[in-house]
């Protein structure tokens, strides 16, 4: 997260997604419209973070700001995967569009919609967002695709990264990601380590001329550079989360700081209106939140990442617990299948049946030694 001259965002590898020493990887041929790259670690860029890479594009390094936290680096390597899912609505049979700008975490309970009782369904490919009572409501009499083990994923390697990631090619792209992460143990040495959900363009439109760039919220220990970041001697006390955005070719930019304990439950959404994401961050232990929001002037996201990132040789003291995500897509795909290590576990994806909503009941970064 410490902003470095080498940052990870810096290699990007042309398209690399996530970053710098991005490995050279070439992406497999999408199955449809969604492609799975790998978040193995690439080369390290100097930085504190470290972005995962989208297959495809050679890798190569370049200097600059970091695309994840701060300093990031991104590996390269892609299976097929892709997302969709349908919203299912009961009771008032319309699910309520969130606040704008607000997004959907954070927002009334959403009565009425979504699942109450019989009737009312909402109509496949309505492209209603995701119940906040239930986001997985949305792959409700979805297709089942296979989970980790019958995917038989493969072993990615070592390096700064340990990433799962969904993606869309383009000029298919991703307009809401939402997760719950558990603040796993700290590390057992006093080490940087970031833990986060991300958002990546990786091709597609970019009117703005943005780049290459990270959306993050990001569970923190150590030094960031985020601009409300912890004062130095506190930044180690214990996890504290912002939402993030980190360019190649600008500096970190964030929101408001959370302190985090361990255990907390954090819901995590992204969500688009107009040209300005926010990223949502709700702390389901104590109800506190925070937000961020950024105008990245039509950029489109191709990119849903699950994260650990290893600036040192920290590693969380537990398996890092993903539960009930679903990556919304603006067109249909018709395959769920990330991109994994073989050591990580990630449920049975579920597409929704009109094909826009990805559902992951868990995502299990397995503990690993220093």
């Amino acid at each position: 997260m410490r902003r470095s001259r080498t940052c990870v965002l810096s290699a990007i590898c042309a398209l690399c997604l996530v970053a710098v020493g991005c490995s050279g990887a070439e992406m497999s041929k999408p199955d449809d419209q969604v492609v799975a790259v790998s978040g193995q670690a690439g080369e390290a860029g100097r930085g504190d973070s470290r972005v995962p890479g989208v297959a495809g594009a050679p890798a190569a390094s370049q200097t600059g700001p970091t695309a994840g936290l701060g300093n990031t680096s991104t590996p390269s390597a892609g299976t097929a995967g892709s997302s969709g899912h349908v919203a299912v609505a009961g009771g008032s049979g319309s699910a309520p569009q969130p606040a704008a700008g607000s997004g959907m975490l954070g927002s009334a309970g959403a009565a009425g919609a979504g699942r109450g009782a019989a009737g009312s369904a909402a109509a496949s490919g309505s492209g209603a967002p995701p119940d906040p009572a239930d986001p997985m409501s949305v792959c409700a009499g979805g297709t089942v695709g296979m989970d980790s083990d019958a995917a038989k994923t493969e072993k990615k390697g070592g390096g700064a990264n340990i990433a799962i990631m969904l993606f869309a090619q383009p000029p298919n792209k991703i307009s809401r990601f939402i997760t719950t992460l558990t603040a796993p143990k700290l590390p057992t040495t006093r080490q940087t380590l970031f833990i986060w959900p991300g958002l990546q363009h990786k091709g597609g439109s970019d009117p703005g001329n943005i780049g290459q760039g990270v959306l993050q919220p990001v569970l923190t220990l150590g030094p960031s550079c985020s601009p409300k970041a912890r004062s130095k001697g506190a930044d180690y006390a214990g996890w504290w989360i912002s939402g993030m955005y980190v360019n190649a070719a600008s500096s970190c930019a964030g929101g408001d700081v959370m302190d985090v304990a361990v255990g907390d439950r954090l819901a995590l959404e992204f969500v688009v209106k107009g040209t300005e994401w926010t990223q949502n961050i709700v702390d389901l232990t104590t109800m506190k939140k925070v937000d961020f929001t950024i105008d990245l002037k039509g950029e489109d996201q191709n990119v849903a990442i699950w994260d650990i990132e290893i600036p040192s040789s920290a590693r969380p003291s537990e398996d890092t617990l993903w539960e009930d995500s679903v990556v919304t897509f603006t067109d249909p795909v018709t395959t769920c299948l990330p991109n994994a290590d073989e050591a990580d576990y990630f449920s049975a994806p579920v597409l929704s049946p009109d094909g826009l909503n990805c559902c992951f009941e868990k995502i299990i970064h397995k503990l690993r030694s220093n």
